[in-house]
């Protein structure tokens, strides 16, 4: 193993990963409920989902060994899959397909098991297939009307394009922070785009600030962290002793 893969693992798996990872919570949240708060139709309950496993995918992604332009792809494919699971609500379609497709699977094994059995009925499979392409149709083509009632001027309100929309721009701002983190060691790049995001979106709506605060908070800490994280490293370089306090001083003064 390779000392830069193993300076990854120590950043990913040591306390430091868990710090960062409580800032970059704390930066979501501010997102999470300034989105709720100043845009209908956006649901913390909807959000909150994405945060978690956005986390957890970029701290993965980021110790990994993959390059960035396989990260992108993984990331895209994940956040896409569940946004359309959970927010463009085809959980349930889908949940029935792979129950359905269990049911076949497992008849097709007694079946080979025990020959001369009746054949497996497709119709519960067939059904589900019906149903999942039913919810996607109907979900592509109020995607498709809201568009184009944004295209001509005259919007319309539709609960579900918006909360797609919002929760693509959650997602990514998630997956970018957590990767270029612990990736990168680059916090203020990591955050800005999710501040910058909120931001925009409180002066075009005229919505509270104050959300901006917290995100802002952790921001500046989180950048003092792996300041001082690098700095550490240099240290140990040098054989320098290093004062355990040191690190919970430095994020106090930031």
């Amino acid at each position: 193993m390779s000392r830069r893969l193993r300076s990854r693992f120590a950043i990913c798996l040591g306390r430091q990963s868990l710090l960062s990872g409580g800032l970059l919570l704390v930066v979501s949240a501010g997102l999470v409920y300034g989105l709720a708060a100043a845009i209908q139709g956006v649901e913390r309950g909807l959000l909150w989902p994405l945060v978690l496993v956005g986390l957890f995918l970029g701290w993965g992604l980021a110790c990994s060994s993959l390059p960035a332009w396989q990260s992108a792809p993984v990331s895209l494919l994940v956040g896409g899959v569940l946004i359309l699971l959970k927010v463009g609500q085809l959980g349930g379609a889908a949940a029935s397909l792979v129950g359905a497709s269990l049911g076949q699977l497992g008849q097709g094994l007694r079946g080979i098991a025990r020959p001369g059995m009746v054949p497996p009925d497709v119709a519960p499979l067939q059904l589900a297939w019906a149903e999942l392409a039913g919810s996607a149709g109907i979900l592509v083509v109020r995607v498709q009307s809201w568009l184009q009632s944004l295209a001509s001027g005259q919007p319309v309100y539709d609960p579900v394009p918006i909360a797609l929309l919002w929760s693509v721009a959650l997602w990514l701002a998630v997956v970018w922070a957590c990767w270029l983190v612990w990736r990168r060691a680059q916090p203020m790049l990591a955050v800005a785009p999710a501040i910058a995001l909120l931001a925009t979106v409180l002066a075009r709506v005229g919505g509270r600030a104050s959300y901006l605060l917290p995100m802002l908070i952790a921001a500046l800490v989180l950048k003092a962290l792996v300041a001082h994280e690098r700095r550490t490293g240099h240290w140990q370089q040098l054989g320098l002793r290093i004062v355990p306090r040191v690190r919970a001083d430095t994020i106090w003064m930031a």
